[in-house]
């Protein structure tokens, strides 16, 4: 299933918090999006305010593409981010949540791929 680019919507739906990066970069030639793709980054979101006791970036804004913090967790550099606010968390830990939070969707992992990850297996 997918859903169609941002124009065919009737409106803005969810929290700014939670915003994909496929949807901030929407244009009307985007490609459709894939639902569950976008729940995975979700679920990254929750678990990393789970984990760390605060949003990623700010919960009223949301994610911004010129945001340094957004740029270093979608383009791989959790561990830098969780350094400069000096947040330890278990290596699986780290693992899963930077796999969550991949820019390009294409990468992230399944939901049912997100069973087999270290820190929901018992690795952590």
């Amino acid at each position: 299933m997918k859903v169609a680019a941002r124009d065919s919507w009737p409106c803005n739906c969810g929290k700014k918090l939670y915003t994909a990066p496929e949807i901030l970069e929407a244009t009307d030639a985007s490609p459709a999006f894939d639902p569950f793709k976008l729940d995975v980054w979700a679920i990254g979101i929750i678990l990393f305010v789970l984990l760390t006791g605060m949003p990623p970036w700010s919960v009223d804004d949301g994610p911004t593409p010129d945001d340094a913090r957004f740029q270093r967790i979608t383009r791989g550099e959790l561990h830098v981010q969780l350094d400069l606010w000096q947040i330890q968390l278990s290596a699986p830990a780290v693992e899963m949540l930077q796999a969550l939070l991949r820019g390009d969707p294409i990468k992230r992992p399944t939901v049912a791929e997100v069973r087999d990850f270290r820190f929901i297996s018992g690795g952590h």
